[in-house]
């Protein structure tokens, strides 16, 4: 099985957790467009196996989530918005 990033395989060769990067749109790419929208980060998969032997070792977890913005409106200086939050499991 090829290795991923941040992959968990337990003992049996059974994956139990991966992250992926995913992202949509180029961050590079200045179209001039006011309307484009873009975005990246993190999926974390996690199986239910996995999910109850973390539950066991690390109690309590928590799910710890965060948006970010950035964005430039004609003629202005760019703006940037965070949120962030965390749900108990």
């Amino acid at each position: 099985m090829k290795e991923g990033l941040f992959r968990w395989v337990d003992a049996n060769g059974q994956m139990m957790v991966e992250s992926f990067w995913w992202n949509d749109g180029d961050f590079l790419c200045g179209t001039g467009h006011s309307s484009e929208q873009v975005g990246e980060g993190w999926l974390v998969l996690a199986s239910q196996d996995a999910f109850t032997h973390l539950r066991q070792q690390y109690e309590p977890l928590k799910r710890v989530l965060v948006l970010e913005r950035r964005y430039q409106e004609e003629g202005h200086k760019p703006k940037k918005a965070r949120v962030s939050g965390e749900i108990a499991l």
